[in-house]
Order: C-alpha cells, then structure tokens, then sequence
C-alpha cells in the first residue's frame, strides 16, 4: 500500500494504459526524479526503461510547465499516459 506521502506527489492520471503498465510508469518517474533533477534526463530515463520493459518507440516529456497538455491526442494502441507527480506533467506515450 502507498504511504500518504507517495499518494499525494501523484495528482492525477490521465490514461488508457493498463493498471500494470501506468504503476510501472509512475514508479519509473519517481526513481528518475530521486537520480536526477535535469527534466530532460528524467523523461529519456522513463523512455529508456519503458523501451526495455514494454518494447520501443516509446516517447517521454516532462515540463514543469503546469498548464501544458498534450493537445488532441488519440491513441489506437492503449498506450499512453499523463499524470502529475510533485509540480510536474509527464507525457509518456508509445507511437
């Protein structure tokens, strides 16, 4: 069970992913934002470990730009993900 302290750094989620998958998503920012505060470092840690796990193409934002969305997007293959963790947006998605 997550502690309190974990369940408040996710503020929401926005998906079509498997349970699975969005845990290993949110799990994988996490242990990338402990290694490292370069955005751009945590989002190619987040694809190189999702690549691995859940197989390639897989694409990774991180912004901490609090109103910015990713505007008008569909996937056909079940595989994206956005939430918010701390004071960031991650965009994870698969092409």
């Amino acid at each position: 069970m997550a502690s309190n302290e974990e369940n408040s750094s996710m503020n929401w989620t926005v998906t079509d992913m498997t349970p699975e998958m969005q845990q290993s998503a949110m799990q994988l920012a996490k242990e990338a934002l402990k290694d490292s505060t370069d955005l751009n470092k945590v989002a190619q840690m987040i694809k190189r470990d999702f690549d691995k796990k859940w197989g390639s193409n897989w694409q990774c934002f991180v912004t901490d730009q609090l109103d910015w969305l990713p505007s008008n997007w569909k996937s056909e293959k079940k595989a994206f993900i956005f939430f918010g963790i701390k004071k960031l947006r991650v965009f994870l998605f698969q092409e």
